[in-house]
């Protein structure tokens, strides 16, 4: 009778095991799926990126002008000296400044639309943080509850034996799961500060 109920208890392992292995491959996408952080996707992020997006093409065709002035203003300095010739000079640097002027200022609006979205992406991964925190805590009170017990001892005492693997799923997905992914969450909110950080530093050169 012991030998009967000892391979029983193995076959129900063995199952358990199979049927756990396939569960986590679910269980941590889920996790990982279920994080607030913002996807490019995002109506937000799309917003800011599209803003982004149109500084830079801006910006670009003021370079462009710029390159222009500068060639016309080289040209304009070969020629010799003349009324006119100075006139053209003085035009071609004053739409260089100018032109300049304009770009710094889109530069600024480009960066404070870069650091906004830099703050979105922070905030999302905060949430996912306390997410990831809520669940963690979640799986230690349930290890709690399973105190001392050997997994013999809990199948031998649960009636239902899914209630069993639904607990052994969560404790794996744990150590699978929800560990890794806040690591992962924790070093791309660092990348993202330093990111900010960065972008901060140029935007106070552009206003000295």
């Amino acid at each position: 009778m012991i030998k009967k109920l000892t391979i029983f208890l193995s076959c129900l392992l063995i199952i358990g095991g199979v049927f756990l292995g396939a569960c986590l491959v679910f269980g941590q996408e889920g996790i990982m799926n279920s994080s607030s952080t913002p996807t490019p996707d995002s109506p937000e992020i799309q917003a800011l990126n599209q803003e982004i997006q149109k500084k830079k093409e801006a910006i670009k065709k003021l370079k462009d002008k710029t390159g222009a002035y500068q060639k016309e203003l080289l040209n304009a300095q070969s020629k010799k000296a003349s009324l006119e010739n100075q006139m053209v000079i003085l035009d071609n640097r004053l739409g260089d400044t100018q032109t300049n002027v304009e770009r710094v200022r889109l530069n600024m609006d480009q960066l404070d639309l870069e650091i906004r979205k830099i703050n979105l992406e922070i905030r999302g991964q905060d949430k996912a943080l306390a997410q990831g925190k809520e669940e963690l805590a979640n799986a230690l009170k349930l290890l709690d509850q399973r105190g001392d017990k050997s997994d013999l001892e809990i199948i031998l005492t649960n009636d239902n034996l899914s209630e069993y693997l639904d607990q052994v799923q969560y404790l794996q997905s744990l150590n699978f799961g929800i560990t890794t992914q806040l690591d992962s969450v924790r070093q791309t909110k660092g990348q993202l500060e330093n990111a900010k950080l960065a972008l901060t530093k140029k935007q106070e050169n552009l206003n000295q």
